[in-house]
């Protein structure tokens, strides 16, 4: 597919056909990344479970994703098989794989409205494949491919206030698509690991079409009354 001038990647090839009960493929391939989809056909889940049990720093990765770690190889079995399930049902998740290691760096998904009329989008990464601007290779493939392949109407992302990190190397991208900042939510901590269950804040932007195929750019921080820089919802 050919990728737009913007795009971060110059990349962006599909080693499959599209399946007749999927509105997207099953491999993608980007400049430096591989993303394969979980399921039985293309994951080592020996690989995936040392991915999902991450031990160089655990607690912070996935307190900042929302997720528990693997404790066992019998939780990420459980983990593939809710996965390929959920593909049918419109949520797409795929194992980021660094092409020049082969090694296993994250996850990434997309998750489409029943009408396909709109997509989100995420993804996490292991602590050592920080600051490699993966998630952009990755947000760069999945917003061209729910524009052009699937048509959606808006793309949306977000992320927890207190993952900076995730929230510069997201406004990156952001910012060549035109999105625009819709506002925050709140999110409840217990999802999130946290001992104490707290409230948190959930900054969500949203790419649309419009402004996808104008190429226009200039991330927009605020909307009447909200500006994420000075809203928390953290108690």
């Amino acid at each position: 597919m050919e990728t737009k001038e913007i795009s971060s990647i110059d990349v962006l090839e599909f080693e499959n056909d599209i399946k007749p009960d999927s509105p997207v493929p099953e491999v993608i391939e980007t400049d430096r990344l591989e993303l394969r989809k979980i399921g039985s056909i293309h994951t080592d889940v020996h690989e995936l479970h040392e991915l999902l049990h991450d031990l160089e720093d655990p607690d912070e990765v996935f307190r900042l994703c929302g997720w528990r770690r693997s404790e066992s190889l019998g939780d990420t079995i459980d983990f593939v098989e809710s996965r390929e399930k959920a593909w049918r049902n419109g949520r797409f998740e795929y194992a980021v794989v660094e092409k020049s290691s082969g090694e296993y760096a994250g996850t990434a998904y997309m998750e489409f409205s029943e009408g396909l009329t709109d997509c989100e989008l995420g993804y996490w990464m292991r602590k050592p494949f920080w600051g490699e601007e993966y998630s952009s290779e990755i947000s760069d493939a999945f917003v061209h491919i729910a524009f052009k392949l699937v048509d959606v109407n808006y793309v949306e992302v977000g992320c927890l206030s207190e993952n900076e990190k995730s929230l510069r190397a997201m406004q990156k991208y952001l910012d060549r698509y035109g999105a625009v900042f819709t506002g925050t939510n709140a999110v409840n901590s217990s999802s999130y690991m946290d001992v104490e269950e707290r409230t948190l804040a959930h900054h969500e932007f949203v790419v649309r079409k419009s402004d996808f195929e104008s190429k226009e750019t200039g991330i927009t921080t605020e909307i009447p009354g909200i500006n994420f820089e000075d809203t928390n919802l953290e108690r």
